[in-house]
């Protein structure tokens, strides 16, 4: 969770110098880590998928996806909510930003990557599959 930890003080910093989340920023926060561990997830199920047969996915898409979507934010709204975690966060995040370091690089050149590795990942999972249900 230290990866996801370190996307959520970048997404907050990016929310506080647009102006947008300054009075709310864990939803700057959540805005970045809940589509990085939504794609992640989705690369899992489609990984256990192509190479083990498990039926994840079909389960996964006919349950609701509207409740699936409600519950999956709300654990995250949760997880950073409880005992003030994101506070703690950003604290501990800029006193490692003082020192120097990759914690001083813009947080579009974190985020941006980051987000299109998860998305490629999930377009390579695609692609082997593709290819194992077209020769396999």
């Amino acid at each position: 969770m230290i990866f996801y930890d370190f996307l959520f003080y970048k997404g907050v910093e990016l929310g506080i110098k647009t102006k947008n989340y300054v009075d709310v920023p864990m939803l700057g926060g959540l805005a970045v880590v809940a589509p990085v561990i939504g794609f992640n997830l989705i690369s899992v199920f489609m990984a256990l998928d192509i190479f083990l047969n498990y039926a994840v996915m079909k389960t996964a898409f006919s349950i609701n996806k509207i409740l699936l979507a409600v519950l999956f934010l709300s654990i995250l709204t949760f997880y950073y909510g409880f005992k003030s975690r994101y506070k703690v966060i950003i604290e501990n995040y800029d006193k490692k930003r003082k020192k120097g370091n990759i914690y001083d690089l813009h947080p579009a050149l974190i985020i941006i990557p980051t987000l299109l590795v998860s998305a490629g990942l999930i377009f390579l999972l695609i692609y082997i599959a593709s290819i194992k249900k077209t020769y396999g």
